[in-house]
């Protein structure tokens, strides 16, 4: 039985890990690897001047099952920009913005119903975040906003459904606990769409759920 299914049904929107790196300074890096609902989900951010910070997030899975024809596979990736500002010594506030674009394919079939999913996705996002950052624990939380377009795609009638941009309200929390430059980290949270026009036309995965591994070089090294 494949893991992701006991989560949906089979969804063709897959939020992926929120990014929030807490910056406060220039030239710091942080790279993240998690694992979780959304498969793998690698992630870069770097701190370009005091305020600027700029990121690289993905996400991809491939799953199959070795006892049926059940598989799930999705590739994501997305750039941003942001700004953020550190007004007392472990405060952080910072919002980023972007785009992002990839590819779902799903089938999964019990016995009792079959589903699947093919479909190629675009996504805005905006994320403010405050976080408390110091040298052993880390936590944030993030309401990030996301503008979704799906291209459904059905190949058995060479058809391709549009639905335009449907937006969705992504409340996180991440924590981080380590030393200094490695971290370990936990995120959950939901996500939840304002439109529900298109909720037959295609599903979404509803939680977000990964646990990861953070590094971060400041700028000694840089």
């Amino acid at each position: 039985m494949l893991i992701y299914f006991l989560h949906s049904c089979v969804p063709s929107y897959i939020p992926n890990t929120v990014n929030t790196p807490l910056f406060n300074g220039k030239r710091q890096l942080t790279a993240n690897i998690g694992t979780g609902i959304s498969g793998y989900d690698p992630q870069v951010a770097f701190s370009v001047t005091d305020h600027l910070g700029v990121m690289i997030n993905s996400s991809f899975a491939n799953r199959t099952s070795d006892s049926t024809d059940n598989f799930h596979k999705h590739a994501f990736i997305e750039g941003g920009v942001g700004y953020f500002i550190s007004p007392e010594k472990m405060l952080v506030l910072e919002a980023y913005g972007g785009f992002g674009a990839g590819k779902v394919e799903s089938y999964y079939e019990n016995g009792l119903w079959t589903g699947k999913a093919d479909a190629n996705l675009r996504r805005f996002f905006f994320q403010p975040a405050v976080g408390f950052t110091s040298k052993v624990f880390d936590a944030s939380f993030s309401p990030r906003l996301v503008f979704v377009d799906v291209d459904v795609i059905d190949r058995d009638v060479s058809s391709i459904y549009h639905t335009g941009f449907r937006p969705y309200i992504e409340p996180t929390f991440t924590f981080k606990v380590g030393y200094k430059y490695v971290k370990f980290f936990m995120q959950f949270g939901c996500s939840v769409s304002f439109d529900s026009k298109d909720k037959y036309v295609y599903d979404s995965q509803p939680f977000l759920f990964s646990l990861g591994l953070q590094c971060t070089l400041g700028k000694k090294y840089f």
